[in-house]
């Protein structure tokens, strides 16, 4: 489900994309995430997303 950043049921800011990747090590050089999701699979394209938690 996609929800607005500024929204309150927000969990997640993503601050970096990878497209054509499934290597979640690229969030490692990503000071402001703290966890990744990754979407790999012949029906989709391949990303890694660098996620920040929003504190509530």
């Amino acid at each position: 489900m996609d929800v607005d950043c500024s929204s309150g049921d927000a969990q997640f800011k993503i601050v970096k994309k990878f497209d054509d990747s499934t290597d979640q090590k690229q969030c490692e050089s990503v000071t402001e995430s703290d966890v990744h999701y990754t979407q790999s699979g012949t029906d989709f394209n391949n990303v890694v997303l660098c996620l920040q938690s929003i504190t509530k």
